[in-house]
Order: structure tokens, then C-alpha cells, then sequence
């Protein structure tokens, strides 16, 4: 997500001006032309601020979306892992912040398939959140999603199903059962029910979601068994 924020001091402005040409041609879906503005943001934001700040810290991240909205994973990845050191310097591993950097260079790498560079990430990213926020806020379920997301997709679909009933809890406590992402999280549970072979347990969920199916008009279910 491309942040931008408002300025105090007038030094800012050459750092404020690369920054929103860069949001004009983003928002405009001109990501190659929004690119020269974005570094020169980035490094405005570091002579400016530091390179601790939190304005260089966005200018990063911003700068690391455009390469990912283009496929370029490789440019990705030392913004973000740039982004982890100086998270890990500034507020500690211990820190919602540190989680949040974590998974965004994970998922810098899920789309290239390096699942076992993003796996340790997930996995840190997600405990940091369930111990910070607990099991039932969207800090952690955003994350917890992700590293099911991860599981399933190498075939260990013991581990992303508590992962997904985690979600599913999550979801139906702040959203409710009839919300989107209750519906989607239900659909993903049941089929890595089956996966596992347990088939009682795909059942019920699957009768489930189409019951809420049954509540939406033009809602069409997918046949799983």
C-alpha cells in the first residue's frame, strides 16, 4: 500500500514534491514512470529525516510496492529487508512494527515460490502478533492467513488448518459469519479438510458455507467431494 503523510517543516518539500508525482503516476497505474520519483523520495526522505525515520521507513515501503505491483522480486527484496534491520534496531524484534516488515518481505516472496525463505518469516511475524494482539485481532489474522496461505500451498495442510480455524474465529467474531472473508476462509478450511483426508469434518464445513450461500442471491458454491 502506498502511504503518504502531511509535512511540518518547510525543509520537507523537495521530499514532499517526489512523493506525490510518484502517488499522480501511481494511482494512474504508471508504476515504471512512477519509480525514478519513488527512489528520489526515498533518498530525500533519508537526507531529511534519517534513516531511521519513519518517513524514509515509508518511502521504503513505497518503493518496494511498486517494484512488487510490477512482478520485480527482486528489487523487492533488499528495500524490505532494509525496512527488517532498521525495524529490528529502532523498536526490537519483539514489536508489531518488526512483524509487519517481516511479512512484507514474505510476501515478496510467496509469488516466486521461495517458500522457504518466507516460511521463517510468517512464522515469526504471526507469533510476534498472537502474543502482542492475541488470536482474535486482525494484526494477527491478516498474518495467520498468510502463513496458512503458505502452508497449503507446500502441501502441509495439517498446519494451515489451525491456522485457518484461527481466521474463521477471528472473522466471525468482528465481521460475522455472512462477511466476505468468512466466506472465503470457511471454503479454504473445508478443502484442506479434504486434503487431510478428513472428510467428516470437510462435511460439516461445507454444509455450512452453503447454507450462508443459500442467503446470498446469485451465489454460486464450487463441488468439492
Amino acid at each position: 500500500m502506498i502511504v503518504a503523510g502531511g509535512y511540518q517543516k518547510a525543509f520537507a518539500q523537495t521530499h514532499n514534491e517526489f512523493e506525490q508525482q510518484m502517488l499522480e503516476l501511481f494511482n494512474q497505474g504508471k508504476f515504471s514512470e512512477a519509480i525514478p520519483y519513488a527512489i528520489q523520495a526515498k533518498d530525500a526522505a533519508k537526507k531529511e529525516y534519517g534513516d531511521t525515520a519513519t518517513r524514509y521507513l515509508l518511502s521504503l515501503t513505497n518503493l518496494a510496492f511498486i517494484y512488487e505491483k510490477m512482478e520485480n522480486y527482486a528489487a523487492t527484496e533488499p528495500l524490505y529487508t532494509e525496512v527488517i534491520s532498521i525495524r529490528k534496531r529502532t523498536v526490537g524484534e519483539n514489536h508489531p512494527a518488526y512483524a509487519v516488515a517481516l511479512n512484507d518481505l514474505a510476501n515478496a516472496y510467496f509469488p516466486s515460490k521461495k517458500f522457504e525463505a518466507a516460511l521463517p518469516l510468517y512464522q515469526k511475524a504471526v507469533a510476534i502478533q498472537g502474543k502482542v494482539y492475541g488470536k482474535l485481532h486482525p494484526e494477527y489474522g491478516v498474518i495467520a492467513k498468510n502463513l496458512a496461505n503458505l502452508y497449503y500451498e507446500m502441501g502441509q495442510f495439517g498446519k494451515a488448518i489451525p491456522l485457518y480455524e484461527d481466521c474463521m474465529a477471528m472473522t466471525r467474531k468482528l465481521k460475522g459469519d455472512k462477511d466476505p472473508e468468512y466466506y472465503s476462509v470457511l471454503e479454504v478450511l473445508s478443502l484442506a479438510q479434504v486434503d487431510i483426508g478428513n472428510y467428516k469434518a470437510a462435511i460439516s464445513l461445507y454444509t455450512e458455507l452453503a447454507e450462508l450461500y443459500k442467503q446470498k442471491p446469485g451465489r454460486t458454491t464450487r463441488t468439492m467431494l
